[in-house]
């Protein structure tokens, strides 16, 4: 079941343009083209930085970037750590290696799930940029923050 929930939040956060109803009888049915989705839409912070959202974009963008040479790099050591563990003889090097191995697998599976977790936050930040602000003000001796949600 959770795995269903995952998969529909997914599909719903990847719908580029929302579902258009039927056409009731006596209406014309104009059959609407989908545009493909804009490279900006996968990439966290391009979005933003169209937007001129640049201390968003720049976070979301360098962060992607970061995260996902981290993996690469935790990857790449991870395999040569494996390849030493295979090749190795000795009943020592072997636990060493493989410990070093899984803990290089570990620290790319925690960089993967980040690389994720950035793009989540980057596509709820589209979906929810249109509806959702922010108002602040800052007077002598107090400070508002009003937060309002359009449906």
């Amino acid at each position: 079941m959770h795995k269903i929930l995952v998969s529909l939040l997914i599909i719903w956060l990847l719908l580029p343009l929302p579902l258009s109803a039927q056409a009731k009888d006596g209406e014309k049915n104009t059959k609407k083209t989908r545009k493909p989705a804009p490279i900006s839409r996968y990439i966290p912070g391009l979005h933003q930085l169209k937007n001129k959202k640049y201390l968003k974009g720049g976070l979301l963008t360098t962060s992607f970037l970061c995260v996902s040479v981290a993996a690469v790099v935790f990857n790449h050591r991870g395999n040569q750590w494996y390849q030493k563990y295979q090749d190795s003889g000795n009943v020592n090097d072997v636990v060493l290696f493989r410990k070093k191995a899984e803990r290089s697998f570990k620290n790319r599976n925690i960089a993967i799930v980040g690389i994720f977790t950035i793009w989540l936050v980057h596509i709820l930040d589209i979906k929810l940029s249109r509806k959702a602000t922010l108002n602040a003000s800052i007077n002598p001796g107090h400070a508002v923050v009003g937060f309002t949600f359009r449906f």
